[in-house]
């Protein structure tokens, strides 16, 4: 499957994966922060992994993401990678549900929003035959990451609590009870 496809398809799935770790809703706006509840906001990023071979650990952020964050309530980072069976020119399918199957586990870490602060903006022009872009970027790196406080499991992978991050605002996490 061509790569851009595939992640105008997952994406969504990604979202879908941490609201329901995270028990909050999805924003239902094309434009704004990803998810939200009475307490808190959460932007979304996710990358591909791969288990047995080394990726560069880092996540793409559109500048005006950075404006996501509102005065009424604290916002947070979920940055967060994702591993497939398969590699994504050999997958065929465009359903989600076959997607969602092709993915092995989830892992995220949330963040404070400044946390994202400490990146430079990258300015970024460019254009293929059917699309043009002209906006900020930036690349936070895993390595970077604060340290993490709390780990959870969840159904499909791991939440990760790091430094800064109130664990109050995050206490209805939908854990697993591992006997």
């Amino acid at each position: 499957m061509y790569h851009r496809r595939f992640n105008s398809i997952l994406s969504p799935l990604n979202e879908l994966w941490v609201s329901r770790a995270l028990r909050m809703e999805i924003n239902p706006h094309c434009s704004g922060i990803d998810l939200s509840d009475d307490f808190k906001d959460v932007e979304v990023k996710f990358t591909l992994q791969k288990d047995d071979k080394y990726r560069h650990k880092s996540w793409r952020v559109l500048g005006y993401e950075l404006d996501f964050q509102k005065k009424d309530k604290p916002a947070f980072w979920s940055l967060g990678f994702y591993f497939l069976k398969e590699e994504i020119a050999r997958i065929r399918t465009t359903t989600q549900i076959a997607l969602e199957r092709n993915v092995t586990r989830r892992e995220i870490f949330i963040l404070p929003w400044e946390w994202m602060n400490q990146y430079p903006q990258y300015h970024h022009v460019g254009q293929t035959q059917i699309s043009k872009w002209d906006h900020w970027i930036l690349y936070p790196k895993y390595k970077d990451l604060p340290a993490t406080t709390e780990t959870y499991k969840v159904d499909g992978g791991l939440v990760h609590i790091t430094r800064g991050v109130p664990k109050k605002l995050f206490r209805n996490i939908n854990k697993i009870k591992i006997n």
